[in-house]
């Protein structure tokens, strides 16, 4: 019997997980960020509402598991590898991240200016 209500536990944090995911996304205005998620930081809320319902983790949660649970369960979202990290964020947010990234890159900035920079001195000398 203990395992069939340790299954209702997973299935009740896992919905109370995407509602989050959910909620965040429909929280979001014209102007804010999209939103990114760690799977990292939605692992660690998963595990702990698993333990709060009373569940006894031994060993741990694999993160890939959680991660496809998710990707069945809330359309529109994707999967992104960046370096150690897996990132999730709804696919209609891509377009504008990307578009957000390209108008305000303070790098880019900062390059430029370093390199007029290394002109001017070049040419004063």
């Amino acid at each position: 019997m203990k395992d069939s209500s340790d299954r209702v536990s997973h299935g009740i944090a896992l919905a109370e997980l995407i509602a989050y995911i959910e909620d965040t996304k429909s929280s979001v205005t014209v102007n804010d960020i999209a939103p990114v998620f760690k799977l990292a930081d939605l692992l660690r809320l998963y595990t702990d509402r698993l333990v709060e319902l009373g569940v006894g983790i031994t060993g741990r949660i694999h993160s890939t598991d959680l991660k496809n649970r998710i990707l069945a369960n809330v359309p529109g979202i994707l999967a992104y590898k960046q370096g150690r990290d897996v990132l999730l964020s709804f696919n209609d947010d891509v377009g504008n991240a990307l578009r957000d990234a390209c108008l305000d890159d303070c790098d880019d900035e900062a390059i430029c200016l370093a390199k007029a920079a290394q002109i001017i001195r070049r040419d004063m000398t």
